[in-house]
């Protein structure tokens, strides 16, 4: 890409429910557009610069700026715990950055993969395709557990956006309390190195069962092999059935600042 008379390189990310075919053509524009809205407004160093738009691809896609590292999980293989650490930090600066924006933006879809690695080793947030402003009176579409099970990232989803629970207060829709739950998710998924609910290999149906009925993510057990265990407490309450009961991310980031500083 030429910008400002030099050649730069960039990330080009196409639209994946155009490019799925699993809405109809205007809901998914719809859905782009959204996600340009949000992240051209936004400028942190954890969070993936915006450049712009094109559809010279034959979708509309977003551009982004270049990042040594486009897949946080294949970066940390065979990395020390400092370093993943690290990157985890970044997704924690990034995520405060969002939900401290007024009104506060839920990222949507928190997990190793929407992670890039900058040349300081930290994390940067990137696709917002699920993101919303929380409060804008945007309604999610009915279907979006099932949207997110065909993108696969079931596996970080909160209970709430799969289950209905009448005697739990749960908001309708992506929510800053969700991006806590999927934060939790990523925390364990880059630390170790394997997925939430890693033992179940296939069939989503499966882990919904495992989520619906109260199983963890991760297990304390799992936690022990790195050496990290006095992060269980504070990132466990990431998965309370109440989404109000949650910690929110500054408290994370208050709790576990002493991992990585």
């Amino acid at each position: 890409m030429v910008m400002s008379n030099r050649t730069c390189r960039v990330i080009v990310k196409v639209s994946r429910t155009l490019a799925s075919g699993l809405y109809d053509v205007a809901r998914a524009r719809e859905q782009f557009n959204r996600e340009v809205s949000i992240v051209k407004g936004l400028n942190h160093p954890n969070i993936a610069e915006y450049l712009g738009v094109t559809d010279h691809l034959g979708q509309p896609a977003i551009i982004v700026a270049w990042y040594p590292h486009d897949n946080a999980p294949a970066f940390l293989m065979d990395r020390s715990i400092d370093i993943r650490l690290h990157v985890i930090k970044g997704v924690i600066e990034g995520l405060c950055y969002l939900h401290s924006k007024s009104p506060a933006i839920a990222h949507g879809d928190i997990r190793g993969n929407n992670v890039f690695v900058n040349n300081s080793f930290e994390g940067v947030l990137s696709d917002f395709a699920l993101s919303q402003v929380v409060d804008d009176g945007f309604t999610p579409p009915t279907d979006l557990a099932d949207t997110m099970d065909k993108n696969g990232c079931i596996r970080w989803m909160a209970r709430e956006l799969i289950y209905d629970e009448p005697e739990v207060p749960s908001p309708i829709g992506l929510t800053l309390a969700s991006d806590t739950w999927a934060f939790g998710c990523t925390f364990y998924e880059l630390l170790l190195g394997q997925v939430p609910y890693s033992l179940r290999k296939k069939h989503f149906s499966h882990i919904i069962h495992d989520i619906v009925k109260g199983v963890f993510p991760f297990s304390k057990a799992d936690t022990t092999r790195v050496g990290c265990n006095e992060a269980w407490p504070v990132v466990s309450g990431c998965w309370r059935k109440v989404p109000g009961d949650r910690p929110s991310i500054f408290e994370i980031k208050a709790k576990l600042s002493h991992l990585y500083d």
